[in-house]
């Protein structure tokens, strides 16, 4: 099955960061290109600080995915043993793997494989990717501050339903 693979193509809706560290203005750019020289700080979760969101399927509209991997890389900034959850957003709704990550001083990457929607707990739809971002929070039982290096996602999809017939979009994504 074919494979689309991106990173975030702008701040979503969450904006919950401490600080963006390395220049950048955006957060999503802080978070695009692997370098641990730029980044974004988490702290633990407390009103509007401590969860993030970012579009990365934004040109995804008319594929049906049939699994959607999110890589977080990260790891602690300060504090101890930070946690963190990975999930989604849409429309208002937030839900999250039920895998809690633990953060350590070294470099770590985070996969999690959503092979449904956990957002509506059924099948992946054509329209799911329409205003869906990955969302990831900071626990708020732990201390301490997590370090947001890169985040990534790929999605599979159904080939028999991709793009409809629009076939120089079908070719950029295969």
């Amino acid at each position: 099955m074919p494979t689309v693979a991106l990173t975030p193509q702008q701040d979503g809706f969450y904006r919950g960061w401490a600080s963006i560290v390395g220049g950048s203005t955006l957060a999503y750019q802080a978070v695009s290109d692997g370098s641990d020289a730029t980044y974004l700080v988490l702290p633990k979760l407390s009103g509007a600080l401590g969860i993030v969101s970012f579009p990365i399927f934004l040109m995804a509209g008319g594929l049906t995915p049939t699994s959607i991997q999110i890589i977080v890389r990260a790891r602690l900034d300060s504090g101890a043993a930070p946690t963190m959850q990975v999930g989604f957003t849409r429309g208002g709704l937030v839900a999250f793997d039920a895998v809690v990550d633990a953060l350590t001083g070294s470099i770590l990457n985070f996969t999690h494989t959503f092979p449904t929607d956990i957002l509506s707990g059924g099948a992946w739809m054509e329209t799911d990717p329409v205003g869906l971002e990955c969302c990831i929070q900071r626990e708020a039982i732990t201390l301490g501050a997590a370090r947001i290096i890169q985040v990534s996602g790929s999605m599979i999809y159904s080939q028999d339903r991709a793009w409809r017939g629009t076939q120089a979009h079908s070719a950029q994504l295969e």
